[in-house]
This record gives structure tokens, C-alpha cells and sequence, in this order.
């Protein structure tokens, strides 16, 4: 079972029901984020900072989500600032951005499944504790 969480409180909520691992979810990930314990404006802190608090909280794997890639894929707001700002063409951006976009999340949905893969075998071998 793998809990999300979007507060070190949460993640360890979730270490202490048994989950497998924690997805920490920060304030990128938008309208996906499920707060569960306390206020909702308490959960407001961003990816960056949450995954290493809840690493350092739990026991179990932590998992990054929201806001990784949302910075390369059109239409981002970086990428419409930098068109503002340099006088370039938002549409010529936005199509420079999606194949980059669509390669960066490809290339990170496969190695979160590698990682995946791996941790099993090592849980089916009896070398992880669980």
C-alpha cells in the first residue's frame, strides 16, 4: 500500500499503519493533493522541501510527486515569463516544449518503474525489512 501525504505528519501517519512507501506530494501538484491531517494551509510546502523532511521521518520509501516536470511542459508559467520577457513567440514555445515535455516524462515514469522493479525483487529476496 502506498499512502500520500502532503506533511511529514501525514508520511508518518501513513509509516505507522504499515504502508509500503509514502508519496510525498507537495504544493506543485495542484488539484491532486489529498490533505488529511490538520489544516489544509499547513500542507503548503513545496516538493523540494517535503520529499527530504518526510525521508528523514520515515522508514519506508518516499516517492516525488507534483510539480517535477510541470516547469518544461507547455504552458508553463517560466516559459511564458521567458517569452515575455525575451519577445519570443509563446506558440513558437509552446511547441518547442512539448516533445522535451513529453521525453522528460517518459524518461521518469520509466525509471520510477525500474526503481519499482528493483525494490520488489529485493523485497521477494528477503534483502529489504519490512
Amino acid at each position: 500500500m502506498v499512502g500520500t501525504a502532503t506533511t511529514v505528519a501525514e508520511a508518518r501517519a501513513w509509516a505507522d499503519v504499515g504502508a509500503d512507501a509514502v508519496c510525498a506530494s507537495g504544493t506543485e501538484a495542484g488539484g491532486h493533493r489529498g490533505t488529511f491531517l490538520g489544516d489544509f494551509t499547513a500542507s503548503q510546502v513545496g516538493t523540494l522541501a517535503l520529499v527530504p523532511q518526510c525521508v528523514d521521518a520515515v522508514n519506508i520509501p518516499v516517492i516525488a510527486a507534483g510539480g517535477i516536470i510541470a516547469p518544461v511542459i507547455p504552458p508553463s508559467i517560466g516559459m511564458v515569463l521567458y517569452g515575455v520577457a525575451g519577445q519570443v513567440s509563446i506558440s513558437k514555445l509552446f511547441l518547442a516544449g512539448i516533445v522535451p515535455g513529453l521525453l522528460m516524462g517518459l524518461s521518469i515514469a520509466l525509471a520510477c518503474a525500474s526503481v519499482v522493479s528493483v525494490m520488489l525483487s529485493m523485497i521477494d529476496d528477503g534483502h529489504m525489512k519490512q
